[in-house]
């Protein structure tokens, strides 16, 4: 599912404005309201490439990967 996350931290790693989700910035709730009024206001046929856009991102951070690339950065050192 399509997100509306903060537009702070790691959120800009995972979120991909307009891609997979929306980014709105700290304590902006004028924006908060946009993104989700853009968000309820999508296609069918949007919100579908969102929601494959976001299944895709969750994939790329499976346990498998995040031990395969410590163990990579712990080898590295």
């Amino acid at each position: 599912t399509p997100v509306i996350a903060r537009d702070a931290g790691g959120n800009q790693e995972i979120v991909k404005d307009g891609i997979n989700g929306f980014l709105v910035p700290y304590n902006d709730p004028l924006a908060l309201q946009w993104a989700m009024e853009r968000l309820f206001d999508l296609s069918d046929n949007k919100k579908e490439t969102m929601i494959e856009s976001a299944k895709e991102t969750a994939r790329s951070f499976s346990k498998e990967r995040m031990v395969r690339e410590l163990i990579d950065n712990l080898e590295s050192l």
